[in-house]
């Protein structure tokens, strides 16, 4: 009887103990759960969004997204911050201050849930932390996109020759407020005058840009999420009074008149964000990470439009055109970022003749080979060859790669990409090509 019941134990505890391993397998496995609420959706802030997810999914993490945009309203990011608490997220991730600000009222240290802001430019000046450093009496962390403002406007009026400087900002957020009083302390410091305009909304800027355009050189827009979202209307403005545009943020400025950009490239502001979830996840209590910057000068970009130069009567010195990232002339440029591309076959392509002149085809994933060309109609022109028609074009048109995969592509001129014009690549993976 007393060994049936020493049996009957163990297997008692047996069970038990495959029961606990069974829960902690269940554990291990459950989905971190992340909700990310971003102030609105423009390029610079889309980007950064997908650069995080982009990390975490390339370190294999297992995660469930609840993503929310505020649209640009402060009182919608605390009805966000409030739904991510009801639904119990383990970290939650606010891109730009207020929606990282309404994170930071709802989840306190207390809460023990991980608050991780994006591109804030001033953490300790927004509230959201009370010094740069880590410390672990605070359950909030991030990247800033503190951005060098004095040498942008120093780089702005050097090679325009601005005398006064424009700004619009949002007086509402405090992230345009730092932004706007580090301009005009940058130029105090420089001995150029500065004109602001403030706004309340995104659908002001036009407005408030047509109220100082009279009245300055040359406008500088720094990264205010409610400002960048409009900068095509600003660069309408500056374009009709021929008035040069600085953007600090070269992400939203593709396809616009801007003169010059300098700033963040936002999707690697993404993935240091990502490392910091990682670092999170892997045990390191979140506030003793404390607030990070990016530093690195291969983390920005700097563009030139040397049509707007041209047209406003100014040259840009070939130090610094040497080292821009992009540089639009005759209107021209290709811009691929974010773009995964596998699998690419050029036309007829064979490996045993791939290297005769009368049978390679070109570019396995992309090839490049001039503009549209148009008859006296405006019609496309077209030609037939192999029984596939064709845009015929012209040639050198530059091309801009960014955060792009190339996977498995074959052509008998360049495996992955044939241009015959000027190439640019930015923190891109080519695999096997």
């Amino acid at each position: 009887m007393k060994r049936t019941l020493k049996i009957a134990a163990i297997l008692v505890l047996i069970a038990c103990i495959l029961l606990s391993v069974s829960c902690s397998k269940k554990t291990e496995n459950k989905s971190l759960k992340i909700g990310v609420a971003k102030l609105l959706s423009h390029p610079a802030l889309d980007a950064a969004e997908k650069g995080m997810a982009d990390y975490l999914s390339e370190k294999g993490i297992d995660v469930v997204y609840d993503y929310q945009n505020a649209n640009g309203d402060i009182s919608t990011s605390a009805s966000i911050a409030q739904k991510f608490k009801d639904s119990k997220v383990d970290i939650a991730v606010g891109i730009a201050t207020p929606t990282a600000q309404a994170l930071a009222n709802v989840f306190p240290p207390s809460s023990g849930v991980p608050v991780v802001f994006v591109a804030v430019t001033d953490p300790v000046d927004a509230g959201l932390v009370e010094s740069w450093e880590g410390s672990d009496k605070t359950n909030v962390c991030g990247v800033s996109d503190n951005t060098p403002v004095y040498e942008q406007i120093k780089l702005l009026s050097e090679i325009t020759g601005a005398k006064t400087i424009g700004n619009v900002y949002a007086s509402g957020e405090a992230n345009g407020v730092v932004l706007k009083d580090m301009a005009e302390d940058a130029c105090k410091k420089l001995g150029l005058n500065f004109v602001s305009a403030s706004i309340a909304n995104t659908a002001e800027v036009k407005q408030a840009t047509q109220s100082i355009i009279n009245r300055v050189d040359a406008v500088y827009i720094a990264t205010d999420n409610a400002v960048i979202s409009a900068l095509p209307a600003v660069d309408e403005v500056c374009t009709l009074a021929n008035k040069p545009l600085f953007a600090a943020d070269p992400s939203n400025v593709e396809g616009l008149n801007c003169a010059i950009a300098w700033g963040f490239n936002y999707y690697n502001i993404g993935v240091a964000t990502g490392k910091m979830i990682e670092q999170i996840i892997n045990g390191t209590p979140a506030g003793t990470l404390g607030s990070q910057v990016l530093t690195d000068p291969k983390e920005f970009e700097l563009w030139f439009n040397l049509d707007t130069a041209k047209k406003l009567g100014y040259t840009i010195p070939q130090n610094l055109l040497d080292s821009a990232a992009c540089i639009i002339e005759n209107g021209k440029t290709i811009l691929l970022d974010g773009v995964k591309i596998s699998n690419g076959n050029a036309l007829n392509y064979d490996e045993t003749t791939a290297e005769s002149a009368t049978t390679y085809y070109r570019g396995g994933a992309i090839c490049v080979d001039g503009n549209w060309t148009t008859d006296s109609e405006g019609h496309t022109k077209i030609y037939s060859y192999e029984g596939i028609d064709r845009p015929r074009g012209y040639r050198n048109i530059p091309l801009e790669i960014r955060n792009c995969k190339f996977i498995d592509n074959k052509g008998g001129l360049g495996g992955a990409i044939y241009t015959n014009s000027e190439l640019k690549i930015f923190t891109s993976t080519f695999v096997r090509n």
